[in-house]
């Protein structure tokens, strides 16, 4: 098309355009007078003059009826949608595309460009309210309630009703029913809220008589105590939702102050009344719940705070209730039936969320002294070498930030020995970020933060951290090296001016209290050495069986041993603690009252060893062999309970070697029961 053509287009359409307003402002002075089909006005025509103000709101409606008395353009049907609920702000789903449609066809609503529907926002609001505007539908606030989606609805043609609130009551059984009985219940009195916390606030309940009927809607009031604080509920409180009989039927984000509407104060139920203090309103509405018949209704509110409050704006205290007919069902009569009361309050806090209090703590888990075999060529490992425990028993969930590991040795460089280090937290492994050594101490940090990996230890929960350490080969230090590692504390000796633990609250982000140090066990590194894994245990009482007989303890002890790396020769000589100079099993004699005094005899009553070298048992490199150890005690004076525990085992890697000392871990398996002897 030409530009003089595309003028005389315009030309034209505005000519006819102009006879048509002429003729309409006749129709509206003269209600009788009747325009000429060629020159009557359509209903969009009309929509149109009453959006640029030709046409006043208020005579729209008779407008509308002499230019032919509907106000669809073309056929209606229910294809635009069927509206069961009341749409307003921050509505979503199927109804508010269909509205949006209903809204476009009727040519109040442009969709912007990459704007998807679905959403009750302020275009659609202001769309709306000048389709109310034209339909002398007042107020005219862009609020779809029941008037709008009535008119909406038989436009459309939609078999929703128009005569309930939400629609259809033909499921719900009998006939006009009633709400009664409201009450608010304590369960909730007087809730403290930390900031970014979620918790119920308040609860009533009611009863539903004479017949079913469908709960559509709930409003829920707030209002501040203190005027001084932070009174605009939208900076202090995140969402909100109901529950109905338990079950959550509805929830709103309210952390914009367009979700909420100002209303009356309730000032005069609070427990500090404070002149001048506002309350402010959510509405629930579409929520089509049924209850039946003489059914209790318990309706509760959770809000969720929010989590970044200025302390300044508190410890702040809020009212909360439902309003007098704050709630709205529809009965089986399609009648809208009422419940609540404006003098049923609940308070509840918002306090300044927890910084967070933990403690380092020993692990039950922990290993006793072991002996690690290293490679006299190779790095080995990583081997378990320390656990401990991080313990927040406070209200308040933190984040782990920073962790120190220190690592002590009898080498002169911790360097030599140590080749790397890891943290195991449940499950996940963590490598150091940093190392600062000084001659046989080192200290390792782990920044969480700095690498975006913060460990999050929750309220009341308590997470083990596993330490493990890679060596150097054995060429770089003596044979009997040992090692040490532990968090704030080496050697028995806290460590001055370290911090070695950092962490902060969850909701704060400020610094939580660390209180605690926990050091492992001193481990020996050789390039051969043993493990011992215990089989069974037993202790019983043998009785006198002749004249001059005395009643002795019996114990049992069965262990196996594997020799790692090298042969083991495992002196043969059994013998307690104090006497063992060339025992290869030491033990101990444990007791519930006075130290044992009387005669011991101890020996391997069974072995599975095939050879005896010195008097050694030789275990050959990477096989197993059991060994029972029997001990028996005559007590100088019965009465009192024994038993005993293996404490040491002391090996050579060569039938004539010096003999070195592996500790037996401190547990069960290497003690036996305690028994009276007589």
């Amino acid at each position: 098309m030409t530009t003089a053509q595309l003028f005389l287009r315009l030309t034209t359409t505005m000519q006819k355009f102009i006879a048509k307003v002429a003729g309409v402002a006749m129709v509206v002075a003269f209600a009788a007078t009747s325009v000429s089909p060629a020159a009557a006005l359509t209903a969009a025509d009309i929509q149109m003059l009453v959006s640029l103000g030709v046409i006043s709101a208020d005579k729209a409606t008779a407008a509308m009826a002499l230019a032919g008395g509907s106000t669809s353009t073309g056929s209606t049907s229910s294809s635009c949608g069927s509206f069961t609920r009341d749409l307003t702000l921050g509505s979503t789903g199927a109804d508010v595309v269909a509205l949006q449609d209903y809204l476009v066809a009727k040519g109040f609503l442009t969709i912007p460009a990459g704007v998807s529907k679905g959403y009750f926002g302020a275009l659609t609001q202001s769309s709306l309210a000048k389709y109310q505007a034209a339909m002398a539908i007042s107020p005219a606030a862009g609020y779809f309630g029941p008037m709008t989606r009535a008119k909406v609805s038989a436009d459309c043609g939609s078999t929703g009703s128009s005569t309930g609130s939400t629609g259809s009551s033909t499921d719900l059984s009998g006939g006009e029913a009633s709400l009664n009985d409201y009450d608010r219940k304590s369960t909730y009195t007087n809730e403290d809220l930390e900031e970014g916390e979620t918790a119920k606030v308040f609860a009533a309940e009611f009863s539903v008589e004479d017949a079913d009927a469908e709960i559509d809607r709930v409003d829920v009031r707030f209002e501040a105590v203190s005027e001084s604080l932070e009174d605009e509920p939208w900076n202090q409180i995140d969402s909100v939702a109901i529950f109905i009989n338990g079950e959550e039927v509805d929830s709103m984000d309210v952390d914009d102050e367009d979700s909420w509407s100002r209303e009356t104060s309730n000032a005069s139920n609070l427990s500090n009344e404070v002149s001048g203090n506002r309350a402010y309103e959510v509405r629930f509405t579409g929520l089509d719940t049924v209850v039946e018949e003489d059914e209790d209704v318990l309706v509760e509110v959770e809000v969720t705070t929010s989590d970044n409050i200025d302390d300044s704006d508190l410890t702040q205290s809020w009212a909360v209730w439902i309003p007098t007919d704050g709630i709205r069902a529809i009965d089986g009569e399609g009648i809208d039936q009422y419940t609540g009361d404006s003098a049923e309050v609940t308070e509840f806090e918002i306090e300044a969320a927890d910084d967070g209090d933990i403690s380092v703590r020993e692990s039950d888990d922990d290993l006793d002294a072991q002996i690690l075999v290293v490679d006299t060529d190779d790095k080995k490992g990583p081997y378990e070498v320390f656990r401990f425990e991080i313990d927040n028993s406070e209200d308040a969930s933190i984040f782990l930030n920073t962790l120190v590991i220190t690592a002590s040795t009898s080498d002169s460089a911790i360097g030599d020995v140590v080749s790397d280090l890891t943290v195991e937290i449940d499950g996940e492994e963590f490598d150091y970020d940093s190392a600062s050594t000084t001659a046989n101490v080192g200290d390792y940090t782990f920044d969480f933060e700095d690498n975006n990996d913060e460990v999050p230890v929750e309220e009341d929960e308590r997470v083990e951290i596993v330490v493990k350490a890679e060596f150097n080969q054995a060429s770089n230090y003596a044979e009997g090296t040992v090692v040490q590692f532990g968090v704030g504390k080496i050697n028995g000796a806290a460590l001055s001016g370290l911090t070695a633990v950092t962490a902060e609250g969850q909701a704060t982000g400020d610094a939580s209290t660390v209180t605690g140090t926990q050091e492992g066990a001193v481990h020996t590194l050789r390039t051969a050495g043993i493990v011992i894994e215990g089989v069974s245990e037993s202790a019983t009482v043998d009785a006198a069986e002749f004249s001059g007989d005395t009643e002795k303890g019996v114990y049992e002890l069965e262990v196996q041993i594997t020799a790692l790396e090298e042969d083991a020769y495992i002196a043969k000589y059994v013998s307690t603690s104090g006497s063992a100079t060339v025992a290869g099993f030491v033990f101990s004699v444990t007791t519930s009252g006075s130290a044992f005094a009387g005669t011991t005899t101890a020996f391997i009553s069974e072995e599975t060893v095939d050879s005896e070298v010195n008097n050694r048992y030789k275990i050959p490199e990477g096989t197993s062999d059991t060994f029972t150890v029997k001990v028996e005690l005559d007590p100088t004076t019965g009465g009192t309970a024994y038993g005993i525990s293996l404490d040491t085992i002391k090996f050579a890697t060569t039938s004539d070697g010096t003999l070195v000392s592996y500790t037996v871990p401190d547990e069960d398996e290497y003690e036996t029961n305690k028994v009276t002897v007589n």
